[in-house]
């Protein structure tokens, strides 16, 4: 009968199980810690990253009609190379290569576009890793799938947000330092 084992072997089993649910709890605070110590990696990972603040601007001349302008603003941790911005308006669009930002480095451009509440703007950078990310005026970052070599087009980076839509009926046209001088 079950009840007729003695004292000595009752706690030999409760020890096992008492050892068993340590080893539980063990595995269990090392899953915790794994999974952590990820989030913690990913993290890290996230804030050295180029992260590019696209801003649409509007110049308000004395005279004339108010046209478009756009300022990029690197608030990541590492530096973007390959940085291209990207301003599309209702009939036209204004493009420039950057090159590279630093950290905490802004570059502001202006435009001959008219002004319009539709305007879109993107902006392309290449992290240190290699990884292409494509940012919108509205704060949010994609990542582009890169081509085999070189610089994107201008239509695949537009397209990473606004899918379908033809920049071929689009009149082209350059981005402006503010000393009014191509970049």
């Amino acid at each position: 009968m079950i009840l007729a084992v003695a004292f000595p072997t009752w706690l030999q089993v409760g020890s096992t199980i008492a050892a068993a649910a340590a080893a539980v709890a063990s595995w269990i605070a090392v899953v915790q810690a794994r999974k952590i110590a990820q989030e913690a990696r990913e993290a890290e990972a996230e804030a050295i990253l180029p992260l590019l603040l696209v801003s649409l601007n509007f110049n308000l001349p004395g005279v004339g009609q108010p046209t478009m302008g756009v300022a990029l603003y690197n608030a990541g941790g590492s530096v973007a190379k390959n940085v291209a911005v990207l301003l599309v308006a209702e009939d036209a669009y204004a493009r420039q290569i950057v090159g590279f930002l630093r950290p905490g480095e802004t570059v502001t451009f202006g435009s001959e576009l008219p002004a319009t509440d539709a305007a879109r703007a993107i902006a392309y950078a290449r992290t240190q890793d290699g990884r292409d990310l494509v940012w919108n005026h509205e704060g949010e970052r994609r990542e582009l799938n890169r081509p085999p070599s070189g610089w994107p087009a201008w239509e695949a980076t537009f397209e990473v947000f606004y899918s379908g839509e033809d920049l071929s009926d689009h009149r082209p046209t350059n981005l402006l330092r503010g000393d009014d001088r191509l970049y």
